[in-house]
């Protein structure tokens, strides 16, 4: 998910990346790549790394963030990974996010022994950080036609409620909240860089505004196709898409250009 922040006019926008994008990566530490999905991506920064298991997450980090230059003109300035237990640390801190669930989301959560241990009701429902993270992972639910659609939706909507809720706590409060959760946070920004976000975060986190999010590729702009990735004889379901529409689209959105 790319996080747009303005600082200029106090807003955020949320674009989630589309896994089954059909990208061309370039070249990273002396290997060349032809035409492959964007979920691989990730994997190959680590996987090209020797070295630590910090060292292995900033190459797919580096990999990942020239890829998006390189396919859709977006300059990354900083990256953050965040694990389960993480993601449910966080949402545990804040007491949980209330999100709107539909019949058959609650139906799906209630079938998930694994991280779900209290019965959900469609409606307005609170999701602890177990929960929260059933409902982020969520893609096979009944309707989920598109299922890397609708879990990014809701991982949008998800963030969304956190940031909603985080705008009503104080400064003292969100210092604390930062300082229990950075431990578990892996980021290519040093400490000094943390501590310069914060600063200009925090005092327009009030009036913060949350622009309408979406995807990347741009939903309409893509086509699904069934295409031998590898050259092996089996054929794996992609998004393809016209890579200059792209950069004029995500530009609109990263220069602040975006309209409702």
């Amino acid at each position: 998910i790319l996080v747009t922040l303005n600082t200029y006019e106090k807003s955020v926008t949320l674009t989630s990346f589309l896994r089954d994008s059909l990208v061309k990566p370039p070249d990273f530490r002396g290997h060349s790549f032809g035409k492959i999905k964007l979920t691989t991506v990730y994997h190959l920064g680590s996987f090209y790394v020797n070295g630590t298991d910090s060292e292995k997450i900033a190459g797919s980090m580096e990999h990942i963030s020239q890829t998006l230059y390189s396919n859709f003109g977006i300059e990354v300035d900083h990256n953050f990974e965040v694990d389960f237990d993480c993601f449910v640390k966080i949402l545990d801190l804040i007491d949980g996010v209330e999100i709107e669930l539909t019949q058959e989301e609650a139906d799906y959560l209630n079938k998930d022994d694994v991280w779900v241990y209290y019965d959900m009701e469609p409606g307005l429902q609170r999701l602890d950080g177990m929960v929260g993270l059933s409902y982020a992972r969520m893609r096979k639910a009944n309707g989920d036609g598109d299922s890397d659609i609708k879990r990014t939706a809701r991982q949008r909507k998800l963030i969304t409620a956190v940031i909603e809720k985080l705008k009503t706590r104080s400064v003292s409060e969100l210092q604390t909240l930062a300082n229990e959760v950075l431990p578990y946070i892996t980021t290519s920004m040093t400490n000094a860089e943390i501590t310069d976000l914060l600063l200009q975060v925090v005092p327009m986190l009030t009036d913060l505004k949350i622009n309408p999010s979406g995807t990347c590729p741009v939903q309409g702009t893509y086509s699904g196709k069934m295409v031998d990735i590898y050259k092996d004889g089996f054929e794996h379901s992609v998004l393809t898409f016209t890579a200059a529409e792209q950069w004029r689209l995500m530009r609109a959105i990263t220069e602040g250009e975006i309209s409702d």
